[in-house]
């Protein structure tokens, strides 16, 4: 995709799309805008109150639903955000990012109300949403699903499963690292 394709898409010139967007990836970050926005109550909402644990498994498959939705909604998008920043294209790493970061906030206040583990909790919750991302990318992708087949429905649901358990297990895990570590000071 380029920013010619896309004035030609609009029945705009080039000059005209010069005069908002002074290139592609400035036009892109425009249009992940709002869509990144309405992130916040499609699966942040769904972070913010605390978790209890007999609610553990349900909470995170909530979460993962809601998160593989918002995926399957906009992954053209999103995957192209994606490509763009393993490309290294800057602005757009800053943006994929900046668009994650108050998530794992989220999600280390989930695993350590306290704040006792700290960068422990923020490298667990780094890496519990970059794996769930990863497969949800993975999920989501119709150049994957030509190649490999498609995932039939069961097999989905599977995923999101796995990935809500992942969640559950991390979550209680640093829950209980917290916890021993408080009942270890004096």
């Amino acid at each position: 995709m380029t920013l010619g394709a896309v004035a030609r898409a609009v029945g705009l010139g080039m000059t005209s799309i010069y005069n908002y967007f002074t290139d592609f990836t400035e036009l892109l970050l425009a249009v992940l805008e709002p869509v990144m926005g309405s992130a916040k109550e499609e699966y942040f909402s769904l972070a913010r109150e605390y978790w209890p644990d007999e609610q553990l498994n349900a909470r995170a498959m909530d979460f993962v639903r809601a998160y593989h939705a918002f995926w399957a909604r906009h992954t053209g998008l999103l995957h192209l955000r994606n490509s763009l920043a393993d490309q290294f294209d800057v602005r757009i790493m800053h943006q994929r990012v900046n668009s994650t970061r108050p998530l794992i906030g989220l999600f280390v206040a989930q695993m350590d109300q306290r704040g006792v583990l700290g960068d422990t909790a923020v490298l667990m919750a780094t890496t519990l949403m970059t794996g769930i991302e990863r497969s949800i990318t993975l999920a989501t992708d119709r150049r994957l699903r030509r190649i490999l087949g498609t995932l039939p429905g069961r097999r989905e649901e599977s995923l999101l499963e796995i990935n809500a358990r992942l969640m559950e297990l991390a979550i209680r895990d640093t829950r209980e690292r917290a916890a021993a570590e408080v009942a270890e000071r004096p």
